[in-house]
């Protein structure tokens, strides 16, 4: 299991949040405050989730909540487009909503949170080996994302990529 968990982790955490963040942008016309709040939920979610796999004593599937986060990520997308379609064209979203619009990836992130968490209890890897293994993940996601995929297609293939 050991190292090629935590670079999926970190592939996948990139080809969620990315497409996410970039759909909340456009939702609320870029505000600062929205992005801010998007990755304040994206963190609070994730610890959730790490504390959720911490107190857990059953074994969670690494691999099968990956490919679930695949799977959500493409639900999150769609959800985040059809928002903005229920409002006037051309209308701002009411400030309560974008500040809440962020809360539909919790379960991304909750998922990404609780799949590190089991990752290291059932590996043989050091959580500090685990850590750099996941930002090469994120690098390498990082990369993939910015020169291959993002001027190439859309937010959804992208989400579903990982399945």
């Amino acid at each position: 299991m050991g190292k090629k968990v935590f670079l999926a982790i970190g592939i996948a955490s990139m080809f969620s949040q990315i497409p996410i963040l970039r759909e909340v942008m456009v939702s609320c016309r870029g505000s600062e405050l929205t992005i801010g709040v998007f990755l304040a939920y994206w963190l609070i979610f994730s610890s959730l989730g790490s504390y959720y796999s911490s107190q857990r004593e059953r074994y969670v599937d690494v691999w099968k909540t990956i490919l679930l986060v695949s799977l959500l990520n493409s639900v999150e997308l769609l959800a985040l487009r059809c928002i903005p379609k229920m409002t006037v064209p051309g209308a701002e979203l009411p400030l309560l909503f974008q500040l809440t619009l962020p809360a539909v990836s919790a379960p991304t992130s909750f998922c990404l949170g609780l799949s590190f968490v089991e990752g290291l209890k059932f590996s043989r890897i050091k959580p500090r080996e685990a850590y750099g293994y996941e930002a090469l993940g994120f690098l390498i996601g990082g990369i993939a994302l910015d020169f291959l995929l993002l001027g190439r297609t859309g937010h959804l293939f992208i989400s579903s990529f990982l399945v």
